[in-house]
């Protein structure tokens, strides 16, 4: 991202409402006792509290994925990519065609948007914007 881009994205923040300005505060994800579903409490009894629902939140690469609505910012560049990729494409390859779904063209586009936000000091030192991680899965639900 150039200085310029970065300058106009600055000056795009400072004209929004302080609400939208606000941090995202995240919902807690411990519950006190998971005894069935996709991650149940393991067998050890030697276990120091809270390591176990860290260890869930955890599973995967990167931070744990939260809904866009979270954040109206997050929601709206969403919205934007969903209305760029409105279809899947097939992508021909040297193995043959191969179909990418709208919503992994929905996260890769984020997922760039969101690193080149990570990555420029001017929006980093004059802003305080987050760009939270998303998957598949929050996507689909939001």
């Amino acid at each position: 991202m150039t200085d310029d881009q970065s300058r106009k994205i600055v000056r795009l923040w400072q004209g929004l409402d302080d609400v939208d300005k606000q941090r995202v505060t995240y919902a807690p994800r411990f519950q006190p006792k998971l005894v069935s579903g996709r991650f149940p409490r393991t067998k050890s009894r030697r276990l120091v509290p809270g390591i176990e629902s860290i260890r869930r939140a955890f599973i995967g690469p990167g931070t744990p994925a939260q809904k866009p609505s979270l954040s109206p910012i997050v929601e709206s560049v969403c919205m934007e990519l969903v209305h760029k990729y409105r279809r899947s494409t097939t992508v021909h390859t040297a193995k043959g065609r191969l179909c990418v779904p709208k919503w992994t063209k929905v996260i890769d586009g984020y997922t760039h948007i969101k690193y080149l936000v990570d990555t420029s000091p001017i929006i980093q030192t004059q802003t305080t914007l987050q760009l939270f991680s998303i998957n598949l899965h929050t996507l689909r639900q939001w």
